[in-house]
Protein backbone atom coordinates (compact mmCIF):
# COMPACT_ATOMS: atom_id res chain seq x y z
CA UNK A 1 0.00 0.00 0.00
CA UNK A 2 2.53 2.39 0.93
CA UNK A 3 4.65 1.71 -1.62
CA UNK A 4 1.97 2.25 -4.56
CA UNK A 5 -0.34 4.79 -2.78
CA UNK A 6 -3.08 2.77 -2.63
CA UNK A 7 -5.41 1.13 -0.29
CA UNK A 8 -6.08 -2.78 -0.89
CA UNK A 9 -8.65 -2.78 1.65
CA UNK A 10 -11.94 -0.74 1.52
CA UNK A 11 -11.30 2.67 3.83
CA UNK A 12 -12.89 5.59 4.40
CA UNK A 13 -10.63 8.79 4.97
CA UNK A 14 -11.86 12.14 6.07
CA UNK A 15 -9.86 15.30 5.47
CA UNK A 16 -10.37 18.73 7.32
CA UNK A 17 -8.75 21.46 5.62
CA UNK A 18 -9.19 25.49 6.30
CA UNK A 19 -10.73 25.87 2.30
CA UNK A 20 -11.29 24.26 -0.60
CA UNK A 21 -10.44 24.73 -3.66
CA UNK A 22 -13.11 25.08 -6.81
CA UNK A 23 -11.65 22.04 -8.39
CA UNK A 24 -9.97 19.55 -5.63
CA UNK A 25 -7.93 16.25 -6.93
CA UNK A 26 -8.46 13.61 -4.28
CA UNK A 27 -5.43 11.19 -3.97
CA UNK A 28 -6.57 8.77 -2.33
CA UNK A 29 -6.80 5.90 -4.49
CA UNK A 30 -8.34 3.81 -5.96
CA UNK A 31 -11.03 6.56 -5.42
CA UNK A 32 -14.55 5.14 -4.66
CA UNK A 33 -17.40 8.03 -3.63
CA UNK A 34 -17.21 11.42 -1.87
CA UNK A 35 -19.66 10.31 1.06
CA UNK A 36 -19.92 14.08 2.44
CA UNK A 37 -18.95 17.46 2.19
CA UNK A 38 -19.45 19.65 5.30
CA UNK A 39 -18.54 23.35 6.47
CA UNK A 40 -18.43 25.17 9.43
CA UNK A 41 -20.79 28.24 9.22
CA UNK A 42 -19.00 31.46 9.85
CA UNK A 43 -21.52 33.02 11.68
CA UNK A 44 -22.71 30.08 14.45
CA UNK A 45 -20.13 27.47 13.65
CA UNK A 46 -22.71 24.78 13.36
CA UNK A 47 -21.58 22.02 11.17
CA UNK A 48 -23.62 21.88 7.68
CA UNK A 49 -23.71 19.21 5.12
CA UNK A 50 -23.03 20.86 1.54
CA UNK A 51 -25.95 19.40 -0.64
CA UNK A 52 -24.64 17.11 -3.34
CA UNK A 53 -26.15 18.71 -6.04
CA UNK A 54 -24.21 21.94 -5.75
CA UNK A 55 -20.98 19.77 -6.60
CA UNK A 56 -19.87 17.02 -9.68
CA UNK A 57 -17.57 13.95 -8.32
CA UNK A 58 -15.75 12.44 -10.88
CA UNK A 59 -12.76 9.96 -11.28
CA UNK A 60 -9.33 10.99 -12.60
CA UNK A 61 -6.38 9.64 -14.11
CA UNK A 62 -4.33 7.07 -11.85
CA UNK A 63 -7.26 5.76 -10.06
CA UNK A 64 -7.83 9.07 -8.14
CA UNK A 65 -11.25 11.40 -7.77
CA UNK A 66 -11.84 14.56 -8.39
CA UNK A 67 -14.88 16.70 -6.75
CA UNK A 68 -16.05 20.47 -8.48
CA UNK A 69 -18.39 22.68 -7.33
CA UNK A 70 -20.89 22.79 -9.90
CA UNK A 71 -23.47 25.38 -8.85
CA UNK A 72 -24.30 29.20 -10.99
CA UNK A 73 -22.22 31.15 -8.37
CA UNK A 74 -18.95 28.68 -8.69
CA UNK A 75 -18.04 29.01 -5.37
CA UNK A 76 -18.60 26.55 -2.38
CA UNK A 77 -20.36 27.94 0.65
CA UNK A 78 -18.79 30.79 3.21
CA UNK A 79 -17.19 29.35 6.02
CA UNK A 80 -15.65 30.09 9.30
CA UNK A 81 -12.26 30.99 9.30
CA UNK A 82 -10.18 27.89 10.85
CA UNK A 83 -8.13 24.86 9.99
CA UNK A 84 -11.00 22.48 9.94
CA UNK A 85 -13.30 24.70 8.07
CA UNK A 86 -14.68 21.69 5.37
CA UNK A 87 -14.40 18.20 5.72
CA UNK A 88 -14.52 15.97 2.84
CA UNK A 89 -15.27 12.20 3.91
CA UNK A 90 -13.90 9.99 1.02
CA UNK A 91 -14.11 6.38 0.17
CA UNK A 92 -11.45 3.99 -1.16
CA UNK A 93 -10.54 0.35 -2.41
CA UNK A 94 -11.33 -1.82 -5.35
CA UNK A 95 -15.23 -2.42 -6.27
CA UNK A 96 -17.13 -5.41 -4.47
CA UNK A 97 -18.32 -8.08 -6.82
CA UNK A 98 -21.79 -9.60 -6.09
CA UNK A 99 -20.58 -11.53 -3.16
CA UNK A 100 -19.06 -8.31 -1.47
CA UNK A 101 -15.60 -9.26 -1.89
CA UNK A 102 -12.87 -6.83 -3.31
CA UNK A 103 -12.19 -7.21 -7.13
CA UNK A 104 -8.02 -6.67 -6.68
CA UNK A 105 -6.20 -7.16 -9.72
CA UNK A 106 -4.22 -10.54 -10.05
CA UNK A 107 -0.96 -8.61 -10.93
CA UNK A 108 -1.40 -6.74 -7.98
CA UNK A 109 -1.60 -9.71 -5.82
CA UNK A 110 0.87 -11.39 -7.43
CA UNK A 111 3.45 -8.98 -6.58
CA UNK A 112 1.98 -8.70 -3.12
CA UNK A 113 2.52 -12.28 -2.62
CA UNK A 114 5.89 -12.70 -4.57
CA UNK A 115 7.30 -9.67 -1.83
CA UNK A 116 5.69 -11.90 0.93
CA UNK A 117 7.41 -14.60 -0.35
CA UNK A 118 11.05 -12.77 -0.13
CA UNK A 119 10.85 -11.16 3.15
CA UNK A 120 9.90 -15.10 4.36
CA UNK A 121 12.94 -16.41 2.75
CA UNK A 122 15.33 -13.34 3.71
CA UNK A 123 13.81 -13.27 7.12
CA UNK A 124 17.12 -13.88 9.17
CA UNK A 125 16.28 -16.79 11.59
CA UNK A 126 18.17 -19.24 9.35
CA UNK A 127 21.29 -17.28 7.95
CA UNK A 128 24.02 -17.72 10.26
CA UNK A 129 24.82 -13.84 10.06
CA UNK A 130 21.65 -12.80 11.55
CA UNK A 131 19.51 -11.92 8.63
CA UNK A 132 19.42 -8.44 6.14
CA UNK A 133 19.18 -4.95 7.97
CA UNK A 134 16.51 -3.80 5.88
CA UNK A 135 14.31 -6.43 6.73
CA UNK A 136 13.97 -4.18 10.20
CA UNK A 137 11.43 -0.88 10.11
CA UNK A 138 15.28 0.82 11.00
CA UNK A 139 16.80 -1.03 7.88
CA UNK A 140 14.13 -0.19 5.30
CA UNK A 141 14.38 3.23 5.99
CA UNK A 142 18.14 3.60 7.13
CA UNK A 143 19.75 1.21 5.15
CA UNK A 144 21.56 1.15 1.24
CA UNK A 145 20.68 -2.54 1.11
CA UNK A 146 18.28 -3.93 -1.39
CA UNK A 147 14.81 -2.74 -1.26
CA UNK A 148 12.27 -4.91 0.63
CA UNK A 149 9.75 -5.07 -2.35
CA UNK A 150 11.86 -7.56 -5.09
CA UNK A 151 12.58 -6.06 -8.66
CA UNK A 152 10.15 -8.45 -10.27
CA UNK A 153 7.45 -8.13 -7.92
CA UNK A 154 8.20 -3.78 -8.48
CA UNK A 155 7.85 -4.77 -11.70
CA UNK A 156 4.24 -6.28 -11.35
CA UNK A 157 3.41 -3.28 -9.10
CA UNK A 158 4.35 -0.25 -11.25
CA UNK A 159 1.46 0.35 -13.03
CA UNK A 160 -0.56 0.64 -9.91
CA UNK A 161 1.95 3.47 -8.19
CA UNK A 162 0.91 6.91 -7.75
CA UNK A 163 3.35 9.37 -9.93
CA UNK A 164 3.27 12.91 -9.29
CA UNK A 165 4.46 15.42 -11.27
CA UNK A 166 5.65 18.62 -9.37
CA UNK A 167 6.34 22.59 -11.39
CA UNK A 168 7.50 24.48 -8.77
Amino acid sequence: ESWCHISIAPSTWVATMPYILPQQRIVRRPFLSVESITYADPETGTITTVDPATYQVGKARQMCGQVRIGNDAGDWPDAAERQDAFTMTVKTGWPLDESSKPIIPPDLIHGIMMTVAHLDTNRGDTNPSGGHPANTVYGATHSSAAPIIPALAQALLAPFRYQALYIG
